[in-house]
């Protein structure tokens, strides 16, 4: 069980190792943008707006910080 493992033992398992260089190489594959928002509230409705535009909004962001 992985989850009883601190971060130093679980990169050093076969499993955790595989799953890690996997998402790192999927991340940097990534094409990213950023837009900065200053206002809190501008801030809050954009990233909603985004989501919905996007279709990140089911299942990748809850919004339970705002």
């Amino acid at each position: 069980d992985l989850s009883s493992l601190t971060r130093a033992e679980m990169e050093k398992t076969s499993p955790f190792k595989e799953l890690y260089l996997a998402a790192k190489e999927r991340v940097g594959r990534m094409e990213i943008k950023v837009v900065e928002v200053d206002n809190a509230i501008e801030q809050t409705l954009f990233e909603v707006y985004a989501s919905m535009a996007l279709g990140t909004d089911r299942g990748h962001n809850s919004f339970e910080n705002h």
